[in-house]
This record gives structure tokens, sequence and C-alpha cells, in this order.
């Protein structure tokens, strides 16, 4: 299941239109290269995921521990963090939070699931 979902977002983010957002969203790479040497670790990917989430005012007590990917893009990688509610009933009880590697920065546009 892991594996599936994490392709079906990257094929879900390398094939999206580009929409209006307050950073670029990250192109990733369609063929799910792993990143080289990412700057950031798993770990910090979770963490400024987690801070992003609870800036926005999600409540993610109720989810899963989250997972986080690095895939290769033209400007170094991007970090899919995949977050899946308890609560197998919710059928959008999943998310991806993108992270440019480099800057840190969270894509504003939230994968979700549904």
């Amino acid at each position: 299941m892991r594996v599936t979902s994490t392709l079906f977002v990257v094929l879900l983010v390398g094939c999206s239109q580009p929409q209006t957002a307050d950073i670029p969203a990250p192109h990733v790479d369609s063929r799910g290269a792993p990143c080289r040497a990412p700057r950031l670790s798993e770990t910090s990917a979770v963490r400024i995921a987690l801070a992003d989430l609870e800036r926005r005012k999600y409540e993610t007590r109720d989810w899963e521990a989250p997972r986080a990917t690095c895939f290769a893009n033209s400007h170094g990688g991007v970090w899919s963090v995949y977050f899946q509610t308890k609560n197998t009933d919710d059928v959008e009880g999943c998310l991806w939070v993108l992270i440019d590697d480099r800057t840190g920065k969270v894509d504003p546009r939230y994968v979700v699931c549904g």
C-alpha cells in the first residue's frame, strides 16, 4: 500500500495543472527517482509538515504516524509527507504535504485524498 500511495502522489503532483499559490509547486519527477543527497532528513520533513498542519488548525492526534519520502526534481528534491487518519470510514482521511528539500518551504496546496 505504501508504494502504491507514494507512486500515486508522484504521478498526481507530476501531472497536476499549475495553480496560483504563495510559492510555486515543486515539480516531482514522474519516474519517482529518490533524492540523491537530501538536505533535510525524513524526521525534519515530518516535523516541518506537522508544524504547517498545526498552523493551519488541522487536528492530527487521531492520525497514523506520518511517512516521508524524498523524490528528485529539477531543483534537487521534494519531500512528500503522507498522513492517514486512523478512522477507516473517513473517505478524505489522508493527505500529502509537499516540502521543497532545498528551502524547507511547504507547498501551500495539500494533496488530499478523496
